[in-house]
């Protein structure tokens, strides 16, 4: 199977790191959108209980079809986990420095959480929920404690791979971070099982069935041609996570 997909890849299609950056960072920003402008400035959401909204939604045709396009918008929202996931086992697996990369990771936490509450809540702090870069950080130290005990026997690795996991589900529940469950799950798949492809796609798969349209995703994970060269600098990924929200948020308070 694997030699099947790889002779399709190598001749019909190829797709490097680049595209699944730019797809990844297109859906984040599309999702913060529907959030930020769609869900919490247009609709407002947070002033109906789900009765009310159905009930507003029977005699307002125009409020029906901006809930249904919000809807539609979450939905595409999950085409961005597996990538993300992906995205940060290959930068893990990859990078000369990890420390550096550590850095920039939490770096880019840190200050896109304050940018991700005040874009959500309008305020500087909210502990109702987290951003998903939070998440990345729990996933990325629970990489560095996984490639720690990978010299261990056969059996105990497992067993240290599954506990370890778990304690990432515990923080990313505990934390509330945005997409962290299956975040979590998806890249302790990718990272364990790296050696075995087709296995870690699909198990991958089964980690994000809660949302309906991330398989489509993994059709471009299949044909990834482990091509990691960049046109664009690897700093603005890291940028443009805050620096959207912030603009986002200054849309919306600007339109008020």
């Amino acid at each position: 199977m694997d030699k099947i997909r790889e002779k399709i890849a190598r001749r019909f299609l190829k797709v490097p790191e680049q595209w699944l950056k730019y797809a990844a960072a297109l859906i984040m920003v599309m999702a913060s959108a529907n959030t930020v402008i769609l869900k919490n400035a247009v609709i407002r959401l947070d002033t109906y209980t789900q009765e009310s909204l159905m009930a507003a939604m029977d005699t307002d045709s125009r409020l029906m079809a901006r809930v249904g396009l919000a809807g539609v918008m979450d939905a595409l929202a999950g085409l961005a986990v597996p990538l993300f996931a992906f995205l940060l086992v290959e930068g893990f697996l990859h990078t000369s420095d990890f420390r550096r990369y550590l850095i920039r990771v939490a770096a880019t936490a840190v200050v896109g959480e304050f940018a991700y509450d005040f874009a959500m809540s309008g305020q500087l702090l909210d502990f109702s929920r987290q951003s998903p870069v939070l998440g990345l950080t729990l996933c990325l130290g629970m990489l560095f404690v996984m490639r720690r005990v990978e010299n261990r026997e056969t059996v105990d690795r497992v067993v240290l791979q599954i506990l370890l996991t778990l304690c990432g589900l515990f923080w990313a529940l505990l934390l509330r971070t945005e997409y962290g469950v299956a975040m979590v799950l998806t890249a302790a798949v990718f990272y364990c099982l790296r050696s075995h492809r087709a296995v870690r796609l699909i198990l991958a798969l089964v980690c994000c069935l809660q949302y309906p349209l991330a398989p489509m995703s993994f059709i471009a994970l299949a044909f990834y041609n482990g091509k990691r060269e960049m046109k664009c600098p690897g700093i603005a990924f890291y940028i443009l996570y805050p620096l959207h929200l912030i603009i986002l948020a200054a849309v919306v308070r600007c339109a008020l």
